[in-house]
């Protein structure tokens, strides 16, 4: 494994001191921006392992900053922009929740005593609210809305 060497030029350094100093850093990219500036200073000096025992860091952290460093620049490799597609738009939105809410508060058919998670599905299939649901996501449901149901 070859190792990129950290080597931050005078706008570099003056952008990341400016970042540390003004407080608004979240702490993760603090202690990235601290790690590059080690690696700068002392990059040739230390190795991953005493930058990350001096930081309080894993050497997996100071590896992963100077990698980022190396492909994506210092701002990148500061600040992390949080993805923006995770994955699949929410099933069960307010609509749905609702719809279990009341059927929550309704008695259960058959005389039984009370409703079952299978028949929550069911009812939520036959109704037409939603195509599909599993009976985890409807407990979950139940449990977040728990003191309306009582």
């Amino acid at each position: 494994m070859k190792r990129r060497e950290v080597t931050l030029t005078v706008e570099e350094k003056k952008w990341l001191y400016g970042e540390m100093q003004c407080g608004e850093l979240k702490a993760q990219a603090f202690r990235r921006a601290q790690i590059l500036v080690a690696l700068d200073e002392h990059g040739l000096d230390m190795d991953d392992s005493a930058i990350a025992k001096v930081l309080a860091v894993g050497k997996q952290t100071v590896y992963n900053t100077r990698r980022s460093y190396a492909e994506h620049g210092v701002e990148k490799a500061v600040i992390r922009k949080e993805r923006k597609d995770k994955g699949e738009p929410l099933k069960v939105d307010g609509r749905v929740e609702a719809h279990i809410i009341a059927i929550a508060c309704s008695e259960a058919p058959n005389e039984l005593p009370r409703w079952t998670l299978q028949m929550y599905v069911n009812e939520l299939i036959a109704t037409g609210v939603i195509e599909s649901i599993s009976t985890e996501k409807v407990r979950q449901v139940l449990k977040k809305h728990a003191q309306t149901t009582a």
